[in-house]
């Protein structure tokens, strides 16, 4: 059998994505953070999948919602996240270590600790598919809250990923490019890669299709918070090159929630 595999995207809630992988020839998939559990189950059904794991990346309801339904549909199915979330999981079955090699269906997936939305917040690397599934760390054009976390631990999470190969699609829990976008123009407002990618993701939005997941190349073009040593961003900000990375990037984060 193929080790190819299939990364489906599914919209939940109200601006949520969770994902289904499967592997080629094989009945089995895995689900990453079902916010609920209507929209999986009509994913598994449409693709006769039976549901063996969910990858939960952190413990917010919008993540969980789905789990405890799921489990009643496949009692046998695993639920792995972070070590730190293990009691805050739904079904949780296995809690997961910072550089553990996690394999389900012959797929293997590293585990990467992230936190700063929140302490136990992880992604899960698929290698083979040059994916990753970071929750709610990394936005398009954006980053998570710090429910939990420091700006500090934020910053060196948004690097860990940052090492990932150029070619790594990120695969994040929602969508919020629109606004994301317009906070970047402000603060990084000679960057014309920014339009072009608003621009990108409103026609697919509003032609009511999913818009093209962005590689971590991308993203380091046109996302600020990956970027706090960009001259122009300090520049926009009224900073000097002789502030940190760290009170730059708090800067940001601090007018991102007001935005």
């Amino acid at each position: 059998m193929s080790n190819k595999a299939h990364i489906k995207i599914i919209r939940a809630l109200q601006d949520n994505y969770c994902y289904l992988i499967h592997r080629n020839g094989s009945s089995s998939a895995i689900v990453v953070d079902p916010s609920e559990a209507m929209p999986i189950l009509h994913a598994l059904n449409e693709n006769s999948l039976s549901m063996v794991a969910i990858l939960n990346t952190h413990h917010h309801h919008d993540h969980v919602g789905g789990n405890a339904t799921l489990l009643e549909k496949f009692p046998n199915a695993q639920v792995l996240c972070s070590e730190f979330d293990f009691q805050r999981i739904p079904g949780a079955t296995h809690g997961v270590k910072d550089g553990e090699v996690i394999t389900i269906d012959q797929l293997s997936l590293k585990c990467i600790l992230i936190p700063g939305h929140t302490h136990g917040q992880i992604a899960y690397y698929l290698e083979s598919e040059a994916a990753v599934f970071v929750g709610d760390t990394l936005f398009s054009m954006g980053c998570g809250r710090l429910f939990e976390g420091t700006p500090a631990e934020m910053l060196s999470s948004l690097r860990r990923l940052m090492s990932l190969p150029d070619q790594t699609r990120v695969y994040c829990g929602h969508e919020y490019t629109d606004k994301n976008a317009k906070f970047a123009q402000a603060v990084d407002p000679l960057n014309t890669l920014i339009q072009k990618r608003a621009n990108q993701v409103a026609k697919a939005l509003s032609d009511g299709t999913i818009p093209p997941v962005p590689t971590m190349a991308d993203e380091k073009l046109i996302n600020p918070f990956l970027r706090p040593e960009n001259n122009a961003i300090r520049t926009s900000l009224g900073f000097s090159s002789n502030v940190s990375d760290v009170d730059v990037f708090t800067e940001l984060r601090t007018r991102r929630n007001s935005f």
